[in-house]
C-alpha cells in the first residue's frame, strides 16, 4: 500500500465509507480507487481534486497527500479543513464564526 493510499483509506475509514462509495462521489470507478489504495497506480490531480470533492476535504491537502504538490502551506491538515470549509460558508456566516475564534 502506498503512503497515498494508506491515508485515503484511513479517511474513508473514519468517514464510515467504503471505496464503492468514495467512487460513486468522485465519479471514478471501485477497480481505479482499488488500485490507488493498494499502490498499483496513482492518482491524477483530476483525480485528487474529485476525491477532495467526496471527502469534503481542501484539495490542496489530497494533492499533497498524493505527491503531485510539496507543500501545503504551515498550516495543519485540521486547520486546512477548517479553512476549507468556512471558506464554503456565506460570507455573513464568515464573519459570525470569525468572532467566535
Amino acid at each position: 500500500m502506498s503512503n497515498f493510499g494508506t491515508w485515503l483509506l484511513s479517511e474513508l475509514e473514519a468517514r464510515n465509507l467504503n471505496q464503492a462509495e468514495l467512487a460513486r462521489r468522485a465519479k471514478s470507478t471501485e477497480a481505479t480507487i482499488s488500485r490507488i489504495i493498494v499502490g498499483k497506480r496513482g492518482a491524477s490531480a483530476k483525480l485528487c481534486n474529485a476525491i477532495a470533492r467526496a471527502l469534503d476535504l481542501p484539495p490542496e491537502l489530497v494533492l499533497y497527500k498524493a505527491g503531485i504538490i510539496h507543500k501545503t502551506g504551515e498550516y495543519s491538515s485540521l486547520v486546512s479543513t477548517i479553512a476549507h470549509r468556512v471558506s464554503l460558508l456565506p460570507e455573513k456566516d464568515q464573519t459570525i464564526i470569525l468572532r467566535l475564534i
